[in-house]
């Protein structure tokens, strides 16, 4: 299996801080809004600068990244922390998490499925080897114009496979990539 997601084919939802924008649910025909999903994969836009409260998750486990902007996240009684771009914070989703600041971010959602989320900018090729015999493999260009394995990608192209091994080529792309796993395999 070898997919490239183009942001056209995004799903789009906006609520009253800025946009979600869907760009990969699994398993296919989940959803998000019944809490139906084993990992969802979106980027986020926040446009009003207010504290705002996360959306209380039990028994999902979230990745944050920012894109660009302000960011600032608080996890209410574990920690506070002042996004840098492309660090990626790890937390519950059933902790009370608030935001600050108008940013861009990248998000992975894990529930009831292994999984993890990495940043990299590739200097000119390399080979990415994650977890054996995973469901999913994806990668996202967050910069810049990549091959993977043989595909020709560009900035906010999203790349799915069966493949746990990534040969990645390009000029300085920055890119997120990551593999999510069923526990029983």
């Amino acid at each position: 299996m070898n997919k490239v997601i183009k942001k056209d084919d995004w799903k789009v939802s906006v609520w009253a801080g800025g946009t979600t924008n869907e760009i990969f649910i699994y398993p296919e025909n989940s959803s998000y809004v019944d809490r139906a999903f084993k990992a969802r994969i979106s980027v986020a836009t926040t446009n009003n600068g207010e504290k705002s409260l996360f959306t209380n998750l039990p028994g999902v486990e979230r990745y944050i990244s920012k894109l660009s902007g302000d960011m600032k996240l608080q996890h209410t009684d574990h920690y506070d922390v002042d996004m840098e771009d492309y660090q990626i914070d790890r937390f519950k989703g059933d902790w009370e998490t608030y935001s600050w600041g108008k940013y861009k971010d990248f998000n992975l959602m894990l529930k009831g499925i292994r999984g993890d989320l990495y940043y990299r900018q590739i200097r000119s090729k390399c080979r990415l080897h994650l977890e054996k015999d995973s469901t999913v493999v994806f990668l996202y260009v967050v910069d810049g114009k990549i091959n993977v394995n043989g595909t020709d990608l560009e900035t906010e192209d999203f790349y799915i496979t069966d493949d746990n091994i990534l040969d990645v080529f390009g000029n300085n792309p920055k890119i997120y990539y990551g593999f999510i796993k069923e526990w029983d395999q």
